[in-house]
């Protein structure tokens, strides 16, 4: 934190600086080299993580990855075949209405 110029506190500890405080935009981490296929894995700042297989069912919100990979929280997809999501049903509306307008006499 900043209260005066020319100093700055860390830890409640007071520190004086040579010059005043100065906004610049910095790169987090080191540059990534990749060799060879680029994957989702060769982002530079992120780390991707992707499960195929949901067979294990629903119900886990707090997840372990070791012991719940192959489970999830909550779906309404097919989770029943090993590396596929299948999208539920489409509900389409196929019925009669409910209300019929009487034509004029």
């Amino acid at each position: 934190m900043v209260f005066r110029q020319k100093e700055i506190q860390l830890f409640g500890y007071y520190y004086p600086i040579i010059s005043d405080i100065q906004d610049s935009l910095r790169q987090n981490f080191a540059n990534k080299m990749v060799v060879g296929d680029y994957t989702k894995d060769s982002e530079l700042d992120k780390s991707s993580v992707s499960w195929s297989d949901h067979t294990g069912g629903i119900g886990i919100k707090d997840m372990v990855e070791a012991k719940h990979a192959n489970r999830c929280w909550f779906s309404t997809c097919e989770l029943g075949y090993p590396g596929h999501l299948i999208p539920p049903p489409l509900a389409v509306n196929c019925g009669n209405p409910t209300e019929v307008e009487e034509e004029p006499m």
